[in-house]
This record gives C-alpha cells, sequence and structure tokens, in this order.
C-alpha cells in the first residue's frame, strides 16, 4: 500500500505483479506526510493502527477503503496491478521456495503442495487478485486495473497524473525460472484455473496457461 496526499494517488499492491517495482518507481513522488505499508525489504507502516494491524503491505482495496472511510477512499486515484494467473503463480511459487529450492528440485510437485495449502486457506499472497479490486457485493472499487504486461506504460501514466517523467522500472524480488507455461501439464492447468477462475473471468485473462 502507498497513498499520496499530495498526489491523489493510493497504490493497491497485489502481491507478485511488480508490486516492489512500482513502489520504486513512485516513492520519489512521496512527501514526508505520505503513508506507505510494507513488510519485505524496507519495513514500513502507516501511521493508522487499522491499517499498520495488518503487519503487511498487501491490503485489499476493499480493506483500505474500510480503514480510510469511503469519502476519503474514494477522493484517490486507486489502482492496482493484475496478472495473468498461470504466470503470477509460477511466480508465487518460485518466491515461496526461494530459501527452500524445493520448486527448483520440483516444480510441478511444489505447485501441486501449493495448490493443497490454498484450497485450505488462502492468505495474502495467494489469494485471488478479483478480492484486492472489488468489493464483496461485486463492484469494482479501484478507480483503474492495470495490465502486468504493460507495466511500464501503466506506470508512466501514474506518474503523469502526478506531473512527473517517466522512469525505467527495474526487476526486483524476481526469480529466475522458465517460461510459464513450461510448468504446467493438463492436471495442473485444470486446478490453478478452477482456484483463479474470477480472476481470469473478470480480467479477461485465456483460462489456460499456454
Amino acid at each position: 500500500m502507498l497513498l499520496s496526499f499530495d498526489h491523489k494517488l493510493l497504490f493497491v499492491a497485489i502481491p507478485k505483479t511488480g508490486s516492489h517495482a512500482v513502489r520504486h518507481a513512485l516513492r520519489p513522488l512521496m512527501g514526508d506526510k505520505d503513508w506507505e505499508q510494507c513488510r519485505l525489504f524496507d519495513e514500513k507502516q502507516a501511521p493508522l493502527p487499522s491499517i499498520a494491524q495488518f503487519g503487511h503491505g498487501h491490503l485489499t482495496a476493499a480493506e483500505l477503503r474500510v480503514a480510510l472511510g469511503p469519502k476519503m477512499f474514494d477522493g484517490f486515484f486507486s489502482f492496482a496491478v493484475v496478472r495473468d494467473p498461470f504466470d503470477r503463480f509460477v511466480s508465487l511459487c518460485a518466491f515461496m521456495s526461494r530459501k527452500s529450492g524445493k520448486f527448483e528440485a520440483d516444480p510441478r510437485d511444489h505447485m501441486h503442495r501449493v495448490l493443497d495449502r490454498i484450497s485450505k486457506q488462502h492468505d495474502a499472497w495467494s489469494r485471488p487478485q478479483s478480492e484486492y479490486v472489488f468489493a464483496e457485493d461485486g463492484e469494482q472499487i479501484v478507480s483503474h486495473v492495470a495490465r502486468y504486461e504493460s507495466l511500464q506504460n501503466e506506470i508512466d501514466a501514474v506518474r503523469a497524473r502526478a506531473a512527473a517523467r517517466p522512469v525505467s522500472l527495474e526487476r526486483i524480488n524476481t526469480s529466475a525460472r522458465r517460461d510459464a507455461a513450461e510448468y504446467y501439464d493438463e492436471e495442473l492447468t485444470g486446478k490453478v484455473a478452477a482456484v483463479y477462475a474470477d480472476d481470469i473471468a473478470n480480467f479477461g485473462f485465456c483460462g489456460s496457461s499456454k
């Protein structure tokens, strides 16, 4: 989560969608009274207790709207970045085993194990992207849904709203891996498609790892 009062910008950070690169590109726009909350790399907390209590920076738009109040939330240009769920899931699995090496040793086995865990309970990192941008009634409550596949252009446009020049995005918190489609077979494709069916439908993804 990153919030600029001066520029009326609110970034809703969905895990594994380039959120650290986005933060890095937007931090130069931040003033002393602006807010950021994150835990990885740079630990920062928002001064509002109802936000700080989450302990991480991946709050949903609905959670932020409650914490800030609808009037304040709706006064910001809010945006989130979404990513093809099959590619995002591979990135998530690689990230989760960055210390253990389980993904590198046996990618599909590790991906199945992560899916089994997700089937029991979504956490902030694995929850569907739709939950970050829609309210419970299905209303999209962020002003703009940006695309990971065109992230540079998306962030250039956000910076332009603040009368700031474009900057080249840096690759931060990335994992060394092959093309996402190479990790999938028919069974794994079906399972990931089922878990992230809302993302496929809501954001127009194809529903296939290919």
